[in-house]
């Protein structure tokens, strides 16, 4: 109860404050000239052929809903994998709470770095979604307390608290196409067309009927490229994540194994490759957004990218199916190669998500500093 009270006695005054710093105008609702990062791409020259990491591109909203989702998932995996190793000495009443806290403040990074974007233009409640996604990686959990239904209510009580902060700092929130130039689909050519501009009248790509009102999976928003690319990592992580958990029971029920084997380890990061190919050669959401997607993240390798990233999320997931994993062992316990494969890939999608995050956000503006002092010194 005492956790519960101080969750929300922080929430409320904190969201006053914040909500202080971005309604300006003090008229008790955010409008769209108030979301400065997006005033910053709004408007902007569109490449999408082989776009450079800063320059804005398009993504499709199908897309952007389920990668989302997926890259908060993600997120959420590699915190709880990190906390089994490193809360073994914790007492539990205590581990979950700051494995949930972690989670929190990992999808706060999230949506500051990797996807601001995407997180400035989604509503109060997909949000209440998009973070719950990062919680549900807490099925992994190896030090639950002894009430395990306590992670459930906590994880639930946070997503709350967390929508009523957004209720009071950010009221009246502005919908994505008052935020956003958004793109649409002419099928006639397969190519994507301007179709409404922020702050402006709607600029119609002809007058047919599915020009007014496009269908949502032929829609796509303006992004930095980097956005694009980071949901791209995460997603392919989480389809890793999800193919090795079917496929590591799969193995453990029908091949005469255990779930956590170095034979369900190999299985698993081979149909992981499979489906990540399968879901690259003929997509998602439809061919013109399969090529434009495709032609947007060229200049990256992203079947490439899609594959090694696939690999070491069902590389680090297997490790992670039994609570005795945290100490290798010949006999009994986790195969050695097992572990060490799951804990090696759990490092670097760990280390390669958070860099490549920060190195994508702020590599202009440092590069323009290291440019400046550069020239100064000579």
């Amino acid at each position: 109860m005492c956790v519960f009270t101080g969750i929300i006695s922080l929430t409320i005054p904190i969201s006053f404050f914040a909500g202080k710093k971005i309604d300006k105008n003090r008229d008790g609702k955010i409008s769209s000239d108030e979301v400065t990062f997006l005033n910053k791409i709004v408007g902007k020259p569109v490449e999408c052929i082989c776009p450079s990491l800063h320059d804005v591109s398009i993504m499709s909203l199908a897309r952007i809903l389920v990668e989302a989702m997926a890259h908060a998932f993600c997120y959420g995996s590699l915190v709880v994998f990190s906390m089994n190793f490193l809360m073994s000495n914790m007492n539990r009443r205590y581990a979950y709470l700051v494995t949930i806290y972690m989670i929190t403040a990992k999808c706060v990074i999230m949506c500051k770095l990797s996807t601001n974007g995407i997180h400035i233009c989604t509503s109060h409640d997909i949000h209440f979604f998009y973070y719950g996604f990062g919680f549900i990686p807490l099925a992994f959990f190896w030090w639950p307390p002894e009430k395990g239904y306590l992670i459930a209510i906590t994880a639930i009580w946070t997503l709350l608290c967390l929508r009523l902060g957004k209720h009071i700092y950010l009221p009246d929130y502005p919908n994505y196409d008052e935020l956003c130039d958004i793109y649409a689909l002419d099928e006639d050519t397969e190519e994507w067309k301007l179709y409404s501009r922020a702050h402006e009248p709607v600029e119609l790509v002809d007058q047919s009927l599915d020009a007014i009102e496009p269908a949502f999976n032929k829609q796509a928003i303006t992004f930095p490229t980097y956005e694009i690319l980071n949901t791209h990592i995460s997603s392919s992580v989480t389809v890793g994540i999800l193919t090795g958990l079917v496929t590591s029971n799969i193995v453990g029920a029908f091949a005469n194994t255990k779930v956590v084997s170095d034979k369900s380890l190999a299985i698993s990061v081979l149909v992981a490759i499979v489906v990540i190919n399968l879901i690259q050669i003929f997509g998602l959401y439809g061919r013109a957004e399969k090529k434009m997607h495709s032609d947007v993240l060229a200049r990256f390798y992203p079947k490439t990218i899609a594959v090694v990233f696939a690999v070491f999320g069902a590389a680090s997931i297997v490790i992670q199916l039994d609570p005795r994993a945290d100490i290798p062992s010949d006999d009994n316990g986790t195969p050695i190669v097992t572990y060490w494969v799951g804990v090696t890939a759990l490092i670097a999608a760990f280390l390669i998500s958070i860099v490549e995050s920060i190195i994508a956000k702020y590599y202009q503006r440092l590069s323009k500093r290291f440019n400046s002092t550069r020239q100064i010194r000579t």
